[in-house]
């Protein structure tokens, strides 16, 4: 079974971890020469603050560093 439709671009059927991974890896691939810098580099640190919070060892020192990460990337 295909996960892509060719014919109307779009992919269907993912679980919730391959979009996780989608959002957090091959996005920011995606959007390298597309997209003005300002934007992309706000995606891509998006992205990296995805993956920090979502990795499986967690340093909680860091916390706060991520929580001021994320107040900044989403002005």
């Amino acid at each position: 079974m295909s996960l892509a439709q060719l014919k109307d671009l779009k992919l269907v059927g993912l679980k919730s971890h391959n979009c996780q991974v989608l959002m957090q890896q091959l996005l920011v691939m995606a959007i390298r020469d597309i997209l003005p810098n300002k934007v992309r580099f706000a995606i891509t640190r998006l992205s990296l603050f995805f993956n920090a919070i979502y990795s499986k060892v967690l340093d909680p020192v860091k916390l706060d560093e991520l929580e001021n990460e994320a107040t900044i990337i989403l002005c």
